[in-house]
């Protein structure tokens, strides 16, 4: 269990010796600390969760602290809990999907703090259709901000957006991520038959925004960074919905290679001549080429 001390030291002292005080930290109390973080403008997260046996069952209860004080007191109608007060994650086969604090690890694994102050929860739902058993794939994410939560169905929608695995967290773009998804219902599964919505999420608000409607046969292909977007027909647009980058000339494996992005005003991409060569191209948010390395 984490336990963390803050010293604060008395102005004044009268002798040798400091008059320190240790602030103990909100989370020490707490059964388990589901996932922590620090926002781009300092303050210091942490999801916690305590789990409570009687007689007659248990009760879960998950709350939010900010800077060591409560923004969330811990409660059994916190958003990732579902209705039986359990969390809905990936479930192994045989079992139902619905987990209690026993099985820490598997819940932790799919929770991921924002790095605007939010914390978001990969659900996986049991429901059973003609005699088989399947998952409702969904994110839900709770804003710190406005304390309110947003449910993203993904098998409707599909978000991409950058993340460190190391800590469990979600980068944004100025608070945002990347979300699009197919408006024509078409089951043929060719992408020229299929229509689509390019939108942000507004990570604070949970506010959607759409940017591109009615995008016929073209879709992202990896995360808003820099202001531009990677697509299906090897573009870079913006966030207008506007061309700003061509890329169509070159090469690219679009199943394997096609997760490039803007970091630090260069891109990096993988490009197959027609001799059967590959090179690594670093471009700028122009389109400029700044170099190509044969491999």
């Amino acid at each position: 269990m984490l336990s963390l001390a803050i010293v604060l030291c008395a102005c004044g002292s009268t002798d040798d010796s400091d008059d320190v005080t240790y602030e103990q930290r909100l989370s020490a109390s707490c059964d388990h600390i589901l996932c922590s973080g620090v926002d781009t403008s300092g303050n210091a997260y942490e999801l916690v969760a305590n789990q409570t046996e009687t007689s007659l069952g248990f009760e879960i209860t998950v709350g939010a602290i900010k800077n060591n004080e409560w923004l969330y007191p811990l409660s059994a109608d916190f958003p990732f809990l579902w209705e039986d007060g359990l969390f809905h994650v990936e479930a192994p086969m045989g079992r139902e999907s619905g987990y209690d604090l026993s099985y820490y690890s598997s819940i932790t694994e799919m929770i991921r703090f924002i790095d605007t102050g939010a914390f978001a929860m990969e659900s996986y739902n049991t429901r059973t259709a003609t005699g088989l058993d399947l998952y409702d794939h969904t994110m839900i994410l709770f804003s710190c901000n406005t304390l309110k939560s947003y449910v993203v169905d993904c098998e409707e929608f599909s978000l991409l957006y950058r993340s460190s695995k190391a800590d469990r967290k979600i980068i944004t773009e100025n608070g945002k991520i990347l979300l699009y998804w197919e408006i024509t219902g078409t089951n043929s599964g060719w992408l020229e038959d299929q229509v689509f919505d390019w939108c942000l999420l507004d990570t604070q608000t949970l506010d959607i925004e759409t940017f591109a409607s009615g995008v016929a046969g073209v879709h992202p292909e990896s995360i808003l960074s820099e202001g531009l977007i990677f697509a299906s027909d090897q573009f870079f647009y913006d966030t207008n919905g506007q061309k700003v980058i061509d890329l169509s000339d070159y090469n690219i494996d679009m199943f394997y290679d096609s997760d490039i992005y803007f970091e630090n005003g260069t891109c990096t991409f993988k490009a197959e001549n027609t001799l059967g060569t590959e090179f690594l191209i670093t471009i700028d948010t122009s389109g400029n080429v700044l170099n190509e390395v044969p491999q």
